[in-house]
């Protein structure tokens, strides 16, 4: 199995984390990491904005901090997209920012757990590509 390679962030710009300051890359070269990515379904309709993405597994990773989660509905969007990218085959990993530091071996356990699995099955009808907010 490939490692995952994942740098994190210190405890000061864990506040205010941005899929920016993650840098993710895979070891070999059957599947790039996209960082943020804009994932549709097989007919073009768009399923959510992901904060990485593992493309020849279809495995997507949020980091889903409280900043971007203050109300109702922001919780209720986050919740619609995860459940859209789940009922499309897609395996999402949900991370809270605070781990990226306090619990990194877990979260990296996590992620290569993730990614084994999604090796273990047909890639999902999804597409992605690198989101760049205009």
């Amino acid at each position: 199995d490939a490692a995952v390679d994942v740098t994190f962030p210190t405890q000061q710009q864990t506040t205010g984390l941005t899929s920016g300051s993650l840098l993710m890359r895979r070891n070999d070269s059957t599947g790039v990491a996209y960082r943020p990515a804009l994932i549709r379904d097989s007919n073009g309709k768009q399923l959510a904005i992901v904060d990485g993405w593992w493309d020849d597994v279809g495995v997507a990773w949020q980091i889903d901090s409280k900043e971007f989660h203050t109300s109702p509905a922001d919780y209720a969007r986050t919740m619609a997209q995860h459940s859209a990218l789940v009922a499309a085959g897609v395996l999402v990993v949900h991370t809270l920012p605070t781990r990226l530091v306090n619990d990194t071996k877990a979260v990296v356990n996590e992620l290569t757990g993730t990614l084994t699995a999604g090796r273990g099955r047909p890639r999902p009808p999804v597409s992605a590509t690198l989101f760049r907010p205009t």
